[in-house]
């Protein structure tokens, strides 16, 4: 393998400084013509290229931003990076990626990392299990931008790009309503979600305008992991009264909620392959 060509060598050939082939490439008015077309022919002819991290260093900037997310297997953390690619790479900036697993000591240490390698910011989704925001405190006390994308702490005078989620349920909410539910369950992530608390405000407000009961068993919690809510939406299916319609907290929760709907029909109506196929009789949100 080539090594790659650097200062030091093309000065060594010219028996220059290191500094003058610096001054050269950065075309400085102190350096003769002469020189500079040489060292610029020598730096073509040894394909050197400046080192992009140097250089970030030298100019305090390094074109690159870091994105934290839970997990980049949730179809809207996917979506979203492509997006933030989209938008960084045609500005000039490069993107590192990483992703917390819903671990908030990972979530720290990327952050550190991050900010170590000279980043020049970071968007971050928080992990579900965040509960102590020293790191995100500390990061902006020391002038680095952090920008929350959808899952954002509680903290004052901080950026953040997020939908209106209290608003947002309880449209959905309002609209299962008038399809005539009046048995709503709604599945939420894990207990203490900023997120999910948000978009059960949205449920109750629903419910409360439109001057609906509501039922308090209907509230179950689950985590983000592969049952995706299957075993909750099983408790759910138990209580009396049954659901009528299911409002949960993201699309991975509603997937799940479909597959225990269909499981609880094959149970109950195992040759009955039109109803397990397609299962009217519940509203999945």
């Amino acid at each position: 393998m080539k090594k790659e060509a650097t200062l030091k060598d093309i000065a060594k050939v010219l028996n220059v400084s290191p500094a003058t082939v610096s001054r050269a490439l950065h075309d400085d008015y102190q350096i003769s013509k002469s020189t500079k077309e040489k060292v610029l022919a020598l730096a073509k002819e040894m394909d050197y290229a400046p080192n992009p991290i140097a250089l970030g260093l030298l100019h305090k900037k390094t074109h690159i931003v870091g994105v934290i997310i839970p997990d980049i297997a949730y179809h809207f953390n996917s979506s979203a990076i492509s997006g933030i690619e989209n938008v960084l790479n045609a500005a000039g900036y490069s993107v590192i990626v990483c992703q917390s697993k819903e671990d908030f000591r990972k979530e720290a240490v990327h952050l550190k990392n991050l900010m170590l390698g000279r980043t020049d910011g970071t968007i971050i989704s928080i992990a579900h299990n965040t509960k102590d925001f020293q790191h995100f405190s500390t990061s902006i006390q020391k002038g680095y931008p952090l920008v929350f994308l959808d899952r954002a702490p509680p903290m004052e005078g901080i950026s953040s790009v997020t939908i209106d989620n209290v608003e947002a349920t309880k449209q959905a909410t309002t609209y299962l309503i008038g399809l005539g539910c009046r048995n709503i369950a709604y599945v939420a992530g894990p207990e203490g979600l900023e997120i999910g608390k948000k978009r059960y405000e949205g449920y109750l407000k629903a419910h409360r305008e439109a001057g609906i009961k509501i039922h308090e068993n209907y509230l179950v919690h689950c985590k983000f992991d592969h049952s995706m809510g299957k075993n909750a939406v099983t408790k759910l299916l138990l209580k009396k009264p049954k659901p009528d319609a299911i409002l949960t907290i993201n699309d991975r929760i509603a997937i799940g909620t479909m597959a225990a709907i269909r499981a609880w029909l094959l149970h109950f109506y195992p040759l009955n392959d039109q109803i397990c196929n397609e299962p009217d009789s519940f509203h999945v949100f």
